[in-house]
């Protein structure tokens, strides 16, 4: 994930903002073929098994998103403040 966020932040600096949501998607897919990635309603819906989410506020937010083996693995930039980390699948 840290190759696509970093494409999403080279978008960032170049324009001033994140594309909005399907222009990213569009972007991240065209430039990795093999990679799923999926549009996400927000940055806590969880995409599907194997596909990499995303989500975007098309400003100063952008959230990528993988599920493997239960856990939820993230990368967050939230006003230039990055983060990342693993959090535990929770079933609803």
């Amino acid at each position: 994930m840290r190759v696509p966020f970093a494409v999403a932040g080279l978008q960032r600096r170049v324009r001033g903002r994140y594309p909005a949501m399907p222009g990213l998607v569009g972007l991240l897919a065209g430039n990795w073929e093999f990679t799923p990635f999926v549009g996400l309603a927000s940055p806590a819906a969880l995409p599907p098994p194997g596909v990499i989410g995303v989500w975007s506020d098309g400003r100063r937010r952008l959230f990528l998103t993988l599920e493997i083996a239960g856990r939820r693995y993230f990368i967050e930039d939230a006003n230039g403040r990055v983060r990342r980390g693993v959090s535990a699948r929770t079933v609803d």
